[in-house]
């Protein structure tokens, strides 16, 4: 009896023990603003003076435990998540269904790496959420990209970060894309966009543009078909062949694209000197592209991901020419071919140790070759391969001298040969590059980006080897507030002699028509000063930009001792100044989007002492002015209606002014069921292509006019097959349900 009463004794003991921990044990589930689950989302936890860290799981819920001697039963709660805006409570662990909301981050929000110390702006780095269901099924990443505040579209997958002179790298998922590849980009799709005012490639482009994509749970296999047809002229009109298939899964996201566009064109050049004609030149000819894309993502885990991309692209064109020489009605016909091509393959390694830590390392193999044979010369090459090699450590949201920073330490190498038909003579350059990024919070609302680049870079050309050292630097200061954002932009930049430049021979495009490289030129120095106001005005927002550059040893083609052929030199001194303003508008939950900027801007290019007697080519000043509008409007049933219009009074050069019309395009898009099939019509330069082009030479007036078969009218029809992905996790790994099927 004992032996009963004790064991009895013992079982309740164990219960009341075991009831005791359960009570010990909290649980706290975290949901969006709609009341989905939301996996992956960090939590920083403080219970009774200790800290911890959490994660949820598939179902939404990170579980935390008391121990046994602790009285208290508050838990601080802090989520910092890249996709909703930050929590920072204290909840009561003796309550049972614990819950955290989160909500999102609005589209044109700014974050950036160092958002986890609450820096939520800086004047290099901007970060939009996108938000699904503000765009038709049917919709690509240009839809995306145009409706950004401070991205200015340029023509179709291109686009400039206003204020900017020069165009924009654009990536996805950090890997270089090709306009082609964007244009294929659906906007269901993508997370967020990244954009940076300067980026670290200043050789080719101004900024850089990061588009992020969502990440998928569940396998998902899509693509689509697009068969297209065109028309500009009687005897002018082509056709187009598009596929694009995807795969995407926890672990992987594959993408492949191919396409083929044969297009007829029309082109009429002639050339007057002091009011007579030196030709006329009249072209037909059939133009084909063609290209392809193979991007593949591993994502091993959420530390380690491994991107790969091959993609090449090309053309073609046989033209059938009439060559008018002097007065004469009697044409001297011919067949001139054109072509190029491009390789392109791609890797990038990215591998987070902990938390705001990454490793990162890339790799680029490029192979360019091109063709031409004209009238008057015949098989003109030349090929260039080119290696790159990237490593960077990144460290965000780190805490030195009482600021905050996001820094960034690497080191970049390009390795290029190129061969011309002159002779098998490879020429070499390569540059050395080691930087250091750094973005800081110096005060509330006061922010500051620092680049610093030491290049060291050199070429052997004609048997000439020249080498140099560069220290580029690069500040942005910005101050933000209910008044709107202020930010101050100073750059040093370099622009190398290209290949084409460089090359001794002449470049031969026609009788009248010549160019030649020259192995002794130097880099091109400039500075420029930017001064951009951005304020968001309810649906809208408004960008005003002023900026100014200088630039010595500029690098142009000059002429000597006569006009048909010129050299290029060091021969340049310019310098400019130009204001930009933009406003954007969306009305209807940006179903109607409205876009209209405006610029002026005053240019100045003068000869080097040293050239102004010695050569024919004059320099140039004078203002000019231009503006670019666009509407587009997601109407009801899947419709989509777009038209843009773009004007520059004229274009200035060292020698060269040049007039066009304006350019005003106009499309449509209807989906038909369920987004599974859409019909496209466009219509573009409706005001017919006319260009005027007056040299600044001395003794002689000499003009240019073009004309090109216009306007051109487009019918494409595609297939859209596969399943949209529906889930979320809002942690490192990204998945988002809001698409519908």
């Amino acid at each position: 009896m004992a032996m009963a009463k004790f064991y009895i004794a013992c079982v309740v003991f164990s219960l009341a023990l075991t009831c005791g921990y359960a009570q010990q044990r909290a649980a706290i589930k975290v949901v969006d603003s709609e009341g989905a689950s939301l996996s992956g989302v960090a939590l920083q936890l403080e219970l009774c003076g200790r800290k911890a860290q959490g994660l949820t799981d598939s179902q939404g819920l990170c579980s935390l435990a008391f121990l046994e001697g602790d009285t208290c039963r508050q838990i601080g709660v802090v989520v910092k998540s890249e996709l909703y805006q930050p929590v920072d409570t204290v909840l009561d662990g003796r309550v049972e269904g614990l819950l955290i909301k989160l909500l999102p981050v609005e589209i044109g929000a700014a974050r950036v790496k160092g958002y986890a110390q609450g820096v939520q702006e800086k004047g290099n780095a901007t970060v939009y959420q996108v938000k699904a269901e503000n765009y038709s099924p049917f919709a690509k990443a240009d839809k995306v990209l145009s409706k950004l505040p401070g991205l200015e579209k340029q023509d179709k997958g291109v686009y400039r970060i206003e204020g900017n002179r020069r165009t924009a790298k654009i990536m996805v998922d950090g890997v270089e894309v090709s306009p082609e590849e964007v244009s294929h980009l659906d906007a269901q799709d993508i997370e967020r966009v990244e954009t940076k005012s300067v980026g670290m490639n200043d050789d080719s482009y101004d900024g850089e543009i990061n588009i992020i994509l969502r990440r998928e749970k569940r396998l998902l296999f899509k693509g689509s078909t697009t068969l297209g047809a065109s028309y500009s002229h009687p005897s002018c009109f082509g056709g187009s062949g598009d596929q694009v298939l995807q795969l995407r899964s926890r672990l992987m996201d594959i993408y492949a694209d191919g396409r083929y566009i044969p297009n007829m064109q029309r082109a009429e050049q002639s050339m007057t000197r002091d009011g007579q004609r030196v030709y006329k030149r009249l072209n037909h000819l059939l133009a084909q592209q063609y290209g392809s894309t193979v991007r593949a993502g591993f994502f091993f885990t959420p530390k380690v991901k491994l991107a790969l991309r091959y993609y090449l692209f090309g053309a073609k064109s046989r033209i059938q020419q009439d060559l008018y020489q002097g007065s004469s009605d009697t044409p001297r016909q011919g067949r001139v071919t054109d072509g190029f091509n491009w390789h392109y393959a791609d890797a990038v390694f990215t591998y987070s140790p902990a938390n705001h830590h990454t490793i990162a390392a890339k790799g680029q193999f490029a192979d360019n070759t091109s063709e031409y044979d004209n009238l008057d010369a015949t098989g003109i090459f030349a090929r260039m391969r080119s290696y790159t090699g990237n490593v960077e450590y990144t460290m965000d949201s780190l805490r030195a001298l009482w600021l905050t920073h996001s820094l960034g330490v690497g080191f970049k190498s390009i390795y290029r040969q190129s061969l011309f038909r002159s002779g098998r003579t490879i020429n070499s350059s390569d540059v050395q590059q080691l930087y250091l990024t750094d973005d800081l919070a110096i005060m509330e609302g006061l922010y500051a980006s620092l680049i610093l680049r030491g290049e060291w870079d050199g070429y052997h050309f004609a048997r000439r080897s020249i080498r140099h050292f560069n220290l580029l630097p690069t500040l942005a200061l910005q101050y933000g507030g209910t008044f709107g954002t202020l930010t101050l932009q100073y750059r040093y930049s370099i622009t190398r002699p290209s290949v084409a430049y460089l090359n001794p021979e002449i470049q031969y495009e026609s009788a009248y028509e010549q160019r030649q490289g020259n192995a002794a030129l130097t880099p091109e120095y400039g500075h420029e000063l930017l001064l951009r106001y951005r304020k968001r005005i309810g649906t809208g927002s408004v960008v005003i930009t002023a900026s100014g550059t200088t630039h010595r040893d500029g690098i142009e083609a000059v002429y000597f001792s006569t006009y048909n052929l010129s050299t290029y030199e060091n021969a340049i001194m310019s310098r400019d100044a130009k204001l930009n303003a933009s406003y954007s508008l969306g009305l209807l939950n940006r179903s109607l989007f409205l876009r209209i900027s405006g610029w002026g801007m005053w240019e100045e290019f003068t000869l080097m002492p040293e050239y102004r007697t010695s050569t024919l080519s004059l320099g140039n000043a004078g203002w000019s002015w231009g503006t670019r509008s666009s509407v587009s409007y997601s109407a009801p049933h899947d419709w989509e209606f777009e038209a843009s219009c773009q004007y520059a009074s004229r274009t200035l050069s060292v020698a060269q002014t040049a007039y066009s019309v304006p350019y005003v395009d106009l499309s449509i898009e209807k989906s038909f069921l369920q987004g599974k099939f859409s019909a496209s019509l466009y219509l573009g330069s409706i005001i017919p292509t006319k260009d005027y082009t007056q040299y600044h030479l001395r003794g002689v007036r000499q003009e240019v006019r073009a004309s090109h078969s216009s306007p051109r009218v487009s019918l494409d029809l595609t297939w859209r097959f596969g399943q949209q992905f529906r889930a979320r996790d809002a942690g490192a790994v990204i998945v988002n349900d809001d698409l519908k099927q």
